[in-house]
């Protein structure tokens, strides 16, 4: 999370996952209900669940600095276009255009890669923490749930 617990430790573990969170600190071991809007919103990272895809984070930034960069270049060789239409020079023309269209060629693909990887990483880490999640609700015995539950399913 963003801000720390008030013990000062910023690193929670999540119980139960839904409309409400119940999240413990892992220092204090204080559970608490938080809204999942709030959640959402205030999460840093979840690094724990998503080790795995570590490659696949870095692909991700490697494709959105390529897609920033072809977003740069592209108004410039959109510009030498314009250069070269005022010279009346045809043969530039054509290497420019051909030029433009493998720019946003590259451009559609990384854009591509970058949704593909965005979902995988998604999917993965949510399969990840819905595992850990089960487990630690496994753990549980008889008489914390009796304790700490309603009694209504």
């Amino acid at each position: 999370m963003k801000k720390p617990h008030p013990c000062g430790e910023k690193k929670f573990l999540v119980l139960r996952a839904g409309m409400d969170f119940r999240i413990r600190c892992v220092n204090c071991e204080r559970e608490v209900m938080v809204p999942r809007v709030k959640i959402e919103k205030n999460i840093k990272k979840v690094w724990k669940y998503s080790k795995s895809q570590k490659i696949k984070i870095y692909l991700y930034y490697l494709c959105h600095v390529i897609y920033i960069v072809t977003g740069i270049v592209l108004p410039i060789v959109s510009a030498k276009v314009i250069v070269y239409l005022t010279n009346s020079d045809f043969y530039q023309i054509v290497l420019m255009g051909f030029t433009i269209f493998f720019i946003e060629s590259l451009n559609s693909i990384i854009f591509f890669c970058q949704r593909s990887l965005t979902s995988y990483i998604y999917r993965e880490t949510l399969s990840y923490l819905e595992t850990d999640l089960s487990k630690e609700v496994l753990k549980l015995d008889n008489t914390s749930i009796d304790d700490n539950g309603s009694g209504v399913f």
